[in-house]
């Protein structure tokens, strides 16, 4: 029984050791944003090409505290960061995407630069960078 127990405790404190190591990380110059990380929804994190350059980027599902408002935060690969909701409203989606629940890398969105579809059922919309700003384009409704 004892060994049982102790086989619990190690795979236990295993996945959360991993849980912690693949946490965000979010640079020094978007720390000003004031997001965790909240994974709401599978995937947690998106790979895309979000500016064009030939390089991947990482979104990532965060919010505002625990239970704050939801959203996504953008690490470009040169250190820049993008928040669409989470306390930051973009279009249509607003400024919780609490609402979303499926998303996808919309590849080569627009010129070149791949985009996020953001969704619940038949509504959404995408999520695009144009002139280093974002922009969100409605989908179905």
């Amino acid at each position: 029984m004892i060994m049982i127990w102790l086989a619990v405790l190690t795979c236990f404190s295993f996945s959360q050791a991993n849980s912690r190591a693949s946490g965000l990380s979010i640079p020094a110059a978007c720390s000003k944003k004031d997001v965790i990380e909240n994974c709401w929804i599978k995937p947690c994190h998106q790979d895309l090409d979000f500016d064009g350059d030939g390089k991947l980027d990482r979104a990532h599902l965060v919010s505002k505290g625990s239970d704050g408002p939801k959203g996504i935060l953008i690490l470009m690969n040169g250190g820049k960061c993008f928040l669409a909701g989470a306390g930051d409203s973009i279009g249509a989606g607003g400024e919780n995407f609490y609402w979303m629940n499926t998303w996808s890398v919309y590849k080569a969105y627009r010129d070149r630069k791949d985009g996020l579809s953001v969704y619940k059922e038949e509504i959404g919309g995408t999520i695009f960078l144009e002139k280093a700003q974002l922009n969100w384009e409605q989908g179905g409704d």
